[in-house]
């Protein structure tokens, strides 16, 4: 682009307008290098900052990546290696679990019945006890009602002693009214003996008592010789066993129950 100029003094203008306006730009100029010059070096330090971050992250990631890995032998306590450790217990555990799963299922099997009863199995066997235990338990009732009978219609008698070595007061049944003695008020003499033994069977329940005395002339009621008749399961009539030991020298028995008391048996045995 071409400028013509009139005079002089317009040239003169134009070049001193020109000349500011390029000086300024010039200042423009070196401010924007200054502030580029700065913010390259910011660039720069952050740069190496981050090349020095990176060295260390790349020296972490190692130890990891060294840690997640096996030493080569196996052995170590790096992730890897314990990895691989659980790893095959787990794979033992499994083998272990099906086999316990079977022994489990065996067991179970032991454990019922065949579904028809039968077999050896402990289901099986455990049924055949109850059934067993539940005869035993009803067996034992009888047993127990079959012992009491015996006992009952032996009159308690001792293995070493029977009617036939006892002395017979009654041997039929005999009725002795309230306040008579029994046997005619006939008196036992134990001298040279240490106990007496009285037994017998009666219809009725009532007490009745012993008197006693040392010349056989005054008798006193004892407290000491008082029987009592009781009934049994398996019989409607009463039984009694009383021994008295160290007694007096005679003995006298006494109806003072206050009713009459009929007996099927009594008999006494006199022991040295």
């Amino acid at each position: 682009m071409s400028v013509k100029f009139t005079d002089r003094s317009q040239a003169r203008h134009f070049f001193n307008t020109k000349g500011n306006s390029t000086e300024a730009r010039q200042v423009t100029t070196n401010s924007n290098l200054q502030d580029i010059e700065t913010n390259t070096d910011s660039c720069a330090s952050s740069l190496n900052d981050m090349k020095e971050h990176t060295g260390l992250s790349a020296t972490r990631l190692l130890n990891i990546a060294n840690h997640l890995t096996q030493d080569g032998l196996g052995g170590g306590n790096s992730h890897g290696v314990m990895l691989d450790s659980c790893s095959s217990r787990l794979g033992d555990i499994s083998s272990n679990s099906t086999l316990t799963a079977s022994r489990l299922n065996n067991i179970q099997n032991h454990l019922t019945q065949d579904g028809l009863g039968g077999g050896n199995s402990h289901g099986v066997m455990l049924d055949s006890c109850s059934s067993k235990l539940g005869d035993i338990s009803s067996n034992s009732v009888l047993t127990a009602s079959r012992l009491n009978n015996i006992q009952n219609y032996t009159i308690y008698l001792d293995p070493t002693e029977n009617k036939k070595t006892a002395t017979a007061i009654y041997t039929s049944t005999t009725t002795i009214t309230d306040t008579n003695f029994i046997n005619g008020g006939a008196s036992i003499d134990t001298q040279g003996y240490s106990s007496v033994r009285f037994y017998g069977e009666t219809t009725t329940s009532y007490a009745f008592h012993g008197q006693i005395s040392d010349d056989d002339s005054n008798f006193f009621p004892s407290s000491n010789l008082a029987i009592y008749p009781s009934q049994v399961q398996g019989s409607t009539n009463y039984y009694f066993d009383t021994k008295y030991d160290n007694p007096p020298r005679y003995i006298k028995l006494k109806n003072d129950s206050g009713y009459s008391i009929t007996f099927e048996d009594l008999r006494y045995t006199l022991f040295p």
